[in-house]
């Protein structure tokens, strides 16, 4: 057919061409119901048309696949499908990235997402979250200071971004009184090697890092460069 100039002995049509108007329809109704639903976004980048034209089709075949290979009364809509597809593909990002530092803004977006999804983060994640009412921080109630929406995820109460600490899905919260730090040996080891990390102080005082950095604070010792000096 593509390689000949054989024609219809009916139309005297070339038989590509016949070939063509047969199959069309197929063509146009795949057409009709990727416009029904689209990710499409107005572009002057035609790669991005094209990925955007893949990311349709790709759905609705996978949806037609589906639909075929289960019972009729368990199929679901294609809008249903489309949203579910769009979730599952995106679930195991999320999940990463709310452990970033990310704005507060995109972390509530994220959190409340997954609420809607009926998901949950790990035990170990403190995101902060956020009020209706602005307050002022628990810390620094003062009528001077700011009023910030932000929320401690732990004990509910109005926290500014200064005092908020972001702890990943790592952290395993350990049974009983935490040990505890003394100043003196955080000094001592401080005065050894004042390049040290947290991480590292942690781990050789064998508490956790998040009472490295409150003891740091409250010590007045912050970092300058590679070293640690007192503010």
């Amino acid at each position: 057919m593509h390689h000949d100039n054989k024609c219809d002995e009916t139309t005297g049509k070339p038989d590509i061409i016949m070939d063509y108007n047969l199959t069309k329809g197929g063509v146009d109704t795949i057409d009709q119901m990727v416009s029904n639903f689209s990710t499409s976004r107005r572009s002057r980048r035609w790669p991005l048309a094209l990925f955007y034209a893949l990311l349709d089709i790709t759905a609705l075949n996978s949806y037609i696949i589906f639909n075929y290979q289960i019972d009729k009364k368990d199929q679901k809509e294609r809008i249903t499908f489309i949203v579910d597809l769009g979730r599952s593909l995106i679930d195991e990002h999320l999940v990463t990235r709310n452990l970033n530092s990310l704005p507060l803004e995109l972390q509530t977006t994220i959190k409340k997402f997954k609420k809607n999804d009926g998901s949950s983060t790990s035990r170990g994640s403190t995101m902060p979250q956020e009020s209706d009412t602005p307050k002022r921080c628990n810390k620094y109630p003062s009528k001077n200071a700011g009023k910030v929406k932000t929320l401690c995820s732990v004990c509910q109460l109005s926290v500014c971004k200064k005092h908020f600490l972001i702890i990943c899905e790592n952290y395993e919260e350990k049974p009983g009184e935490p040990p505890k730090l003394e100043e003196e040996e955080l000094e001592a080891r401080l005065d050894e090697d004042p390049t040290q990390m947290q991480k590292e102080l942690a781990k050789k005082l064998g508490v956790t890092q998040p009472a490295i950095f409150h003891r740091l604070k409250e010590m007045g010792i912050i970092r300058k460069g590679s070293r640690w000096k007192a503010g």
